[in-house]
């Protein structure tokens, strides 16, 4: 099927699943759409009153979709790209709407989309592709939300909620056992109950593994193996006007590398097919043994307290990660029959450090006519990382020491002023400083016996405002739109291999003005739902990563200006009593304004920013019903999710462009009659779709490919 057609189809079950809920047979015998209630505000409210695009997905949806890591969020969020790095798959580089970070394994790197746990920012990408266990819900926020969230929340913010015991609830927990392909094995539990009359409590842990699914031909073994565990608890304590809730967490990951393919940017042509030089697709050739190791630790302590009139929340938060891995950066070359050495050695060793404080007042104003928010955050972090690379077997480079520490604060408001039941408007104000530091050392050129030492202190700030207006049309309709300013902060280049006057020159800060125009929509007493958005982002002194071809570096500029404007339809129906459709469909445009002339991007002749598709889609449904004879409950699922061709970095050389692809995801499920038990067939990838998911021009070109096709088998028991 070519790719226009795969288009077509995907695109042609949009226009199906939204005519079958429109059928008015259909409408008279079903219930409507539940409602989704999220806090993007920082407060509770209904998806469809929420004038943001935001894509929400409660802990039911998100095993109906097979979300159970991070990194599974990529294809069901229009304009969000996920993706692992080869050097440890707990890594994550993540893109929304233009902007985005592809030096996550590095202690200098910060996201333009943060994440947040528990409303609790996250600053490092290393550990970000997280297992979701006893997972309230995620709501994935699209556009500058710098207002609220702050920090470097330029394009986006992905927001992750557990789920909080409760004073008198009755014990209760779940264990669940499973096993698939490539000897995946995955075990969970949880555990939550009261501890007395204002007390409340919870457990949760996790073990998972697989083997390997790769082959390193210089090696001549199987690669890819890994195994995590990981283990939370929490506590609640709850009077009349008080809440007290602390948590703690510790996760492992180790593996044993996923291995980059080797290819050559000369001879790649862009054509599917075109694979790699190792003889395969998952296929490697690195003899050097790769490993991944990531250790995360954190204590958080919300205290929330209502006087009346108004509401005052603390949130205090430690972080605590070493980050440890060795990858070859060429992919290992060939230089003889048989005989294989490693272009670019790495090993990286980290730690890094994080405390936080927030304090937010918020409240209700002139007869609830305002709806306000102010408050005030502080971060502090250290991190320190000793980098040693040798150059083809023969270059040892001197370690390269990076010390860096970041102190973040800033102070926000906003409010929104209901002019009449049917309109309000908001308007808010953020000022954000961030005060950073880097010491280190780096070899003055490969080969140097000597080092050249950097100590510098910068400063980033910026002033963000959004102002907002939403129009209430009737009960079922509302439209919205808004300006609003997008900032993330200059930093340090780390990447590098022997580069003192790199390592010395920060890139700038970058700049956002956005736009948006948006309408949230239900249909047939609820039982059709279309939210759609339209954005255009003006891009100032863009950030974006490029690999200097022939060389192991991989630096950070201001590539220049550039614009990106997009058009977002979600739509979900239920068709029938028993039947679900969902689907998005992105269609985004992008192009460079003005290049920096001495860029990577503006030498290469840049065709387009990194991680952008014209086309992202997804189509599918779930089918629920009883057996009568048994009182079985039987669930069906399944999802087709499409992106077109994009680049994956600023040079965009034939080897960074990703071909497109689309992959298939089914689901079977069978329950008990009173709930306790439950067994789960799943596929993923199920029709083998190869594509790679980043391709990097350094030394002769290298390519990271997909994940393989998975199926398991789960069985999980409530009591």
């Amino acid at each position: 099927m070519g790719n226009q057609d795969v288009t077509a189809g995907v695109l042609a079950a949009i226009a199906a699943g939204s005519l079958a809920a429109a059928n008015p047979a259909l409408a008279q015998q079903t219930e409507g759409l539940e409602e989704i209630v999220v806090t993007a505000e920082r407060r509770e409210s209904n998806v469809q009153d929420t004038p943001i695009a935001v894509s929400a997905f409660d802990e039911s949806t998100l095993e109906a979709r097979g979300v159970i890591r991070t990194l599974d969020l990529q294809n069901s969020v229009p304009g969000l790209f996920l993706y692992t790095g080869a050097a440890n798959q707990s890594m994550l580089n993540v893109y929304m709407r233009g902007a985005g970070e592809q030096t996550g394994a590095m202690v200098t790197s910060e996201s333009a989309v943060s994440f947040y746990v528990d409303d609790f920012y996250r600053g490092r990408l290393s550990g970000a592709n997280t297992e979701f266990l006893d997972m309230e819900r995620v709501e994935v926020l699209r556009g500058p939300q710098g207002t609220l969230y702050g920090r470097n929340s330029m394009t986006g913010a992905i927001k992750m909620y557990t789920k909080t015991p409760r004073p008198g609830d009755d014990f209760a927990g779940q264990v669940s056992a499973e096993y698939g392909e490539h000897d995946t094995v995955r075990l969970r539990g949880t555990l939550s109950g009261s501890l007395g009359q204002t007390l409340a409590g919870s457990i949760s842990a996790f073990y998972a593994e697989n083997g390997p699914y790769y082959f390193n031909r210089a090696r001549k073994e199987d690669r890819g193996d890994r195994e995590m565990y990981g283990v939370r608890g929490k506590l609640a304590w709850e009077s009349d006007s008080t809440q007290v809730v602390a948590s703690a967490y510790y996760t492992s990951n180790e593996e044993d590398g996923r291995g980059w393919v080797t290819t050559n940017a000369e001879s790649i042509t862009g054509r599917p097919g075109v694979f790699s030089l190792t003889g395969g697709f998952r296929q490697t050739q690195s003899p050097i043994d790769e490993f991944g190791d990531n250790v995360q630790s954190g204590a958080t302590l919300t205290i929330t307290h209502d006087f009346g009139g108004f509401t005052l929340k603390s949130l205090t938060g430690y972080f605590d990660q070493s980050d440890d891995w060795r990858t070859d950066l060429s992919g290992g070359l060939e230089v003889a029959p048989n005989v294989f050495i490693a272009g670019v050695n790495r090993l990286s060793v980290s730690d890094h450090t994080q405390v936080s404080q927030e304090l937010q007042l918020q409240g209700t104003s002139f007869g609830n006519r305002l709806n306000w928010i102010t408050g005030a955050y502080f971060l502090h972090e250290e991190g320190d990382q000793f980098v040693d690379d040798v150059l083809f077997v023969t270059i040892p480079v001197l370690q390269q020491v990076i010390g860096v520490e970041t102190d973040s604060w800033a102070v926000f408001a906003q409010g929104t002023w209901n002019f009449s039941d049917r309109l309000s408007g908001t308007f808010g104000l953020r000022y954000t400083q961030d005060d950073k530091s880097l010491k280190g050392l780096i070899a003055d050129f490969p080969g140097s016996t000597t080092r050249t030492g950097v100590d510098r202190s910068d400063t980033f700030s910026a002033t963000s405002p959004k102002v907002a207006l939403e129009y209430k049309a009737s009960e079922d309709v509302m439209f919205y739109g808004s300006v609003g300013k997008g900032f993330k902060a200059g930093g340090y280049n780390s990447l590098l291999v022997a580069d003192p006057v790199g390592f010395n020159t920060p890139f700038e800060a970058e700049t956002l003005i956005a736009y948006e125009v948006g309408a949230k929509t239900e249909w047939l007493d609820n039982r059709l739902r279309v939210n759609v958005s339209a954005f255009w982002n003006d891009f100032s002194d863009i950030q974006q990563g490029a690999s200097v071809q022939g060389s192991p570096s991989f630096p950070i500029q201001n590539s220049g200006d550039a614009e990106v404007k997009g058009l977002e339809i979600e739509l979900t129906g239920k068709i029938s009593p028993a039947l679900t459709a969902f689907a998005f469909v992105a269609l985004t445009d992008d192009e460079y304004t003005r290049l920096a002339p001495n860029s990577i991007a503006a030498v290469s002749k840049a065709k387009g920013l990194l991680h952008v598709s014209d086309v992202q889609a997804q189509a599918g449904f779930t089918y629920d019903t009883v057996w009568q004879a048994s009182g079985n409950a039987l669930r069906i699922g399944a999802d087709y999710a499409y992106r077109s061709a994009y680049y994956s970095d600023a040079s965009t050389a034939p080897v960074t462009r990703t071909e497109p692809f689309g992959v298939l995801n089914a689901f079977v499920s069978l329950s008990s009659p009173d709930g306790r038990w439950n067994t789960r067939l799943y596929g993923k990838n199920l029709t083998e779709e190869e594509y790679y998911t980043i391709g990097l021009a350094l030394v002769s070109g290298i390519r990271v490919p997909s994940e393989p096709r998975m199926w398991g088998l789960e069985v999980k028991y409530n009591f």
